[in-house]
């Protein structure tokens, strides 16, 4: 009888034992919980705050490019306006080098009388020089402005990698031109027919618009510019092209420019 009665008090023992036992392992795993979350909540306001600074950086490069289909525009004339001068076209672009040179897409100023660099102030620089390689829908504007240059990647980004891009997607808005930006993905690398050269370019899985062409595209992680916009899909709603643009590409338009020198 009394190794039965020992033998409930053990058992009664080790129940007592394993409550403690579990009670403590809970308030451990919630002391642990409560520190993942804490440095969750940490990691992730550190990432919202490296997001902002390379948002702020790319923005302070990136100006407006005006278009026009007539040259002569009075000094203080609105530019991107429906009138008998005919519709300007708006599009993004960015210093790249240290001259402050402006980098954008050939489309939005390839035969147009006049081309103008727009600032965040309202001043602008027209353009009366630039370099155009229309098989790779790019434009170097050879205008000298103050802003610092943007850098750029060494080579390409994979699919999936989170980038960004900033421009003029709302066009006019009370008279002023809000520079937004927007994030997305690379859907991939795909060859692209820029005639008579097929040439690699990114798929991008993000809202583009009108007014985006010919602004930065840049990798969220490291803050470089890896492409500019050239074009959205018109089959294929919230996906666009982006033309490569690294250091490689900045090499192969200077050759192309002292070739034309010569």
């Amino acid at each position: 009888m009394q190794k039965v009665e020992w033998a409930i008090i053990g058992l009664c023992i080790l129940i007592i034992i394993s409550l403690i036992i579990s009670d403590s392992i809970n308030n451990n795993l919630g002391n642990m919980s409560k520190k993942i979350d804490s440095i969750n909540d940490s990691l992730q306001l550190e990432s919202e705050g490296h997001f902002l600074d390379v948002i702020n950086k790319i923005e302070q490069s990136t100006v407006k490019v005006i278009g026009c289909p007539a040259s002569n525009i009075s000094e203080g004339a609105v530019l991107y306006v429906s009138d008998e001068l005919g519709a300007c076209d708006l599009s993004a672009g960015f210093s790249f080098n240290d001259e402050g040179n402006i980098i954008t897409s050939a489309h939005g100023v390839h035969n147009k009388k006049l081309v103008a660099v727009i600032f965040d102030n309202g001043t602008r620089i027209v353009v009366n020089n630039g370099t155009i390689i229309e098989n790779l829908d790019l434009s170097i504007l050879h205008v000298k402005t103050n802003l610092p240059k943007l850098e750029l990647e060494s080579g390409t980004v994979p699919a999936g990698s989170s980038i960004g891009f900033i421009g003029f997607p709302l066009g006019e808005v009370n008279g002023m031109y809000p520079k937004i930006a927007s994030d997305g993905t690379v859907a991939g690398l795909i060859p692209y027919n820029y005639n008579p050269l097929i040439v690699q370019v990114y798929v991008i899985n993000g809202p583009i618009n009108r007014g985006n062409s010919g602004g930065p595209v840049f990798s969220l992680r490291t803050g470089r510019v890896v492409g500019i916009v050239n074009q959205i899909f018109s089959t294929r709603q919230g996906m666009g092209v982006s033309t490569v643009v690294n250091q490689e590409t900045i090499n192969l338009i200077q050759q192309q420019e002292q070739s034309l020198r010569k």
